[in-house]
Parts: structure tokens; C-alpha cells; sequence
């Protein structure tokens, strides 16, 4: 799974794509709700049914701390707590 990024002439996005082994492409997803804001140099992770970002950097190149996660069988975006870090944390 991939989310957001930065394109080649830095607009910062939002999408989300799905890697599908059998075919051996991706494949663009429009979840049932909104997603989180565009954002790129954030950190990604899958556990269970679930895929979490948090941080990066926004359009206006502000550092990030919020906690989002994609629930691959429900395909709805939820926002969780804020993270603790005592600063935003892009780029790691």
C-alpha cells in the first residue's frame, strides 16, 4: 500500500494505491470516506487489517504529528490521537 508523497514538482498528495501481486500493478483506491490531508516524508505501516501513517510534512512544508489508519476491510480512513513525540516528526 502507498499513501500521499510528493510528485516531481513538489505538490504534496493524498492517494492511495494498493500493490495487486497478481497482476503485478497498482491499483488507485477511492476510499468510502475522506482521507487525510496530502502529505509526504511520513512514516507508514501495516499491522493486522490495518495501515497507519503518521507525521510528514504538509503542503506549506509544516511538520506533521497526527496518527491516521486505513482499515483494508472496512476501506474508511480514522484518525487517531496525536502523537506523543515532543516534536512533529518528518522524515525518519
Amino acid at each position: 500500500m502507498l499513501f500521499g508523497g510528493e510528485n516531481a514538482t513538489g505538490h504534496t498528495k493524498n492517494d492511495l494505491h494498493i500493490w495487486n501481486p497478481n497482476g503485478n500493478d497498482w491499483a488507485a483506491v477511492a476510499p468510502a470516506n475522506s482521507p487525510p490531508p496530502p502529505r509526504a516524508y511520513h512514516t507508514s505501516w501495516q499491522s493486522g487489517d490495518k495501515t497507519y501513517i503518521v507525521g510528514g510534512k504538509d503542503a506549506n512544508g509544516d511538520d506533521l504529528k497526527d496518527l491516521w489508519f486505513y482499515g483494508l476491510t472496512t476501506d474508511n480512513w480514522q484518525r487517531g490521537p496525536d502523537a506523543r513525540f515532543p516534536l512533529a516528526m518528518p522524515e525518519h
